[in-house]
């Protein structure tokens, strides 16, 4: 009599493709959002370096725009993705010419006129849900950009 009752087998079956679908869709963004950030990243790290190379300390056409060039290449990197990236998760170093790596705050951050600059952007992003810390076993993936750049010529060093 029992092995003729099918009732609840459903319930059983979806309990079971229930558990492992949420962790596929728990999972894809996770991997979404790392790699969303990963693009914005990205993307900042170009438009920032376009802007360091000129030697400018002041984003034109941008209201509200720092002073400090260390500040404004922060500010450009932040600008691509405002509500996914945040300015305390970023940390920036800078070489001229195989010099040694200088901080924003650092005198020469940003290279005088014609020096080749290696800018390495790290930007460390929690993950979403507990899913992602578990099966990555860590709170955070960091995220590493480096990039080379020419400066323009330009007099002068300009650091804040």
């Amino acid at each position: 009599m029992l092995r003729n009752d099918r009732r609840g087998a459903a319930a059983v079956e979806f309990a079971l493709v229930a558990l492992f679908l949420i962790m596929v869709v728990v999972g894809t963004i996770e991997v979404g959002w790392q790699l969303e950030t990963e693009a914005a990243l990205r993307n900042g790290v170009d438009e920032a370096m376009r802007f360091a190379s000129t030697g400018q300390s002041i984003v034109p056409n941008v209201k509200a725009s720092p002073t400090c060039r260390a500040q404004a290449i922060v500010f450009l990197v932040m600008l691509r993705a405002p509500m996914l990236l945040k300015p305390e998760n970023l940390q920036i170093t800078s070489a001229a010419n195989n010099a040694t790596a200088v901080l924003p705050s650092g005198s020469g951050f940003g290279g005088a006129g014609g020096d080749t600059m290696i800018y390495t952007f790290v930007y460390t992003q929690p993950y979403l849900t507990f899913f992602g810390r578990w099966i990555m076993n860590s709170s955070s993936m960091i995220h590493t950009v480096s990039s080379l750049v020419k400066n323009e010529p330009f007099s002068g060093t300009i650091s804040c």
